[in-house]
Formats: structure tokens, C-alpha cells, sequence
């Protein structure tokens, strides 16, 4: 441990600062590892348990169950400590670790996030693509950056339509898929029952 990782942290009468770095540092890397239950051992439950106004879930394996065995309660475990308070001084809690990883989870979020849902490499390319390519407002081929794109028939179905597009420059093909947002100009008609 550094000396000014240390100083980050309070030690308490039981635990010192390096107690409390040693376990974040884990914790962290249980995160960065997918939450893979081999890697929630009774260490990192005995902490996590007492922090971010979590309840123990009669026991690790259904603390484990509860917040990380699927990306969405991982997700909802984000959610969670994002929202929950943190209470009491680091002198005789973990508060301040509680903030730490609260800081690390806003700088690293879409890492962690990626991390805690199994996206691969190929994946996080393809999300970042469709997001460069949506808040451009879908005007350039995702393959050659291309204007020359040509929309035909859009289908719409029960809450949302999609449309076949081509690049003429490259030929590549996609389909850009719309979702009902909202409805504008509603007017009763002169028939109500």
C-alpha cells in the first residue's frame, strides 16, 4: 500500500487503514471480475453486509443471490449504493470506504457496469457504434462513415417500427428500429361512449 492510498482511510479500534484498503481493493476486483460467486467469499460478505444500509439475507449465499447473480440485480445493486446515505464517523466505521467506493463507482461506471453485465470487447464496440451512431441522428454509415444512406419501407408494429437502411457507398445493410415515445395532436372524437 502506498502512503497516500492510506491516508484515504480512518482506522477504526478494531480494523487499521490498511485493513480497510486491503478489503476495498478486493472488493473492487470481485466487481471488475464479473461478481462470479466463487469470488464472494465470507471476507468480502462479512464487510459488504454492514455497509450501504444493506441487511445480511440470512446468509452469503443469499446476499449473493439478492444483488449479483444477474446483470440486473447487479444493476440494481449499483442503483442501490448510489442512493443509499452513508452514515457514521470512519473513525469507528467503514464510511469511508462506503464514499470511496461510491467516487470509484461514478469515474469507472461504465467499465464497472460492463464488467458486472458480461458485455465482451466486440459488444462494448458495437454499444459505443449504435450510440455514435444515434446521437449523430442515424445520417452516416456505421461501416464507412458514409452519407449516402437510403432508407425504404418502414414497418411498424405495436409500439415501435423499424426501417431497412443501405449504404450506397459500401452496401452495407442494418436496420434502424424506432420506439413510440410519445403522441402528439390527440383530438376526441364526436362519438364517445
Amino acid at each position: 500500500m502506498t502512503e497516500q492510498t492510506l491516508t484515504e482511510y480512518t482506522p477504526t479500534e478494531l480494523h487499521t487503514a490498511e485493513d480497510k484498503a486491503k478489503w476495498e481493493k478486493k472488493f473492487k476486483n470481485f466487481i471488475l471480475k464479473g461478481c462470479k460467486d466463487t469470488m464472494f467469499n465470507k471476507p468480502i460478505y462479512s464487510r459488504l453486509k454492514l455497509m450501504f444500509e444493506h441487511i445480511a439475507h440470512y446468509d452469503k449465499h443469499g446476499f449473493y443471490a439478492e444483488w449479483f447473480s444477474t446483470p440486473a440485480r447487479r444493476l440494481a445493486w449499483l442503483k442501490h449504493i448510489a442512493e443509499s446515505p452513508t452514515y457514521g464517523n470512519p473513525n469507528r466505521t467503514w464510511s469511508d470506504v462506503e464514499q470511496s467506493i461510491k467516487r470509484w463507482v461514478v469515474v469507472k461506471r461504465e467499465q464497472i457496469i460492463n464488467a458486472m453485465t458480461g458485455m465482451t470487447d466486440q459488444e462494448r464496440a458495437q454499444q459505443a457504434r449504435d450510440r455514435r451512431y444515434i446521437a449523430t441522428g442515424g445520417v452516416r454509415c456505421l461501416a464507412c462513415d458514409s452519407t449516402g444512406i437510403e432508407g425504404y419501407e418502414v414497418t411498424i408494429d405495436s409500439g415501435g417500427a423499424s426501417q431497412k437502411i443501405t449504404c450506397t457507398a459500401c452496401g452495407a445493410t442494418w436496420e434502424d428500429v424506432y420506439t413510440l415515445t410519445s403522441i402528439e395532436n390527440f383530438e376526441k372524437g364526436d362519438e364517445q361512449p
